[in-house]
C-alpha cells in the first residue's frame, strides 16, 4: 500500500467504515476533498468510525498509470 494513516498528511478526512479482513482492517475514509479511500491498516490503535484522520502517501510505492 502506498497510503497509510499518519499523525499528519496531505489528505484528511473522516472514517466512514472499518472492515475486518483477518490479518488487517480495511478503513474507509471520506476525504475532505470528496473522494473515498480504502486503506489497509495493520497497526493499533485503529481509528473509530467518525474519527478525523490524516493519510500519508509513500511516493516510493506509488505506481503511475498512463492514460490511453
Amino acid at each position: 500500500e502506498s497510503l497509510a494513516l499518519g499523525p499528519a498528511g496531505p489528505i484528511t478526512g473522516v472514517v466512514e467504515a472499518r472492515r475486518f479482513r483477518g490479518d488487517h482492517v480495511r478503513v474507509v475514509v471520506a476525504t475532505d476533498a470528496g473522494a473515498g479511500l480504502e486503506l489497509e491498516v495493520r497497526e493499533e490503535p485503529l481509528p473509530e468510525v467518525g474519527d478525523r484522520v490524516a493519510v500519508v502517501v509513500d511516493p516510493a510505492r506509488v505506481t503511475l498509470l498512463r492514460a490511453s
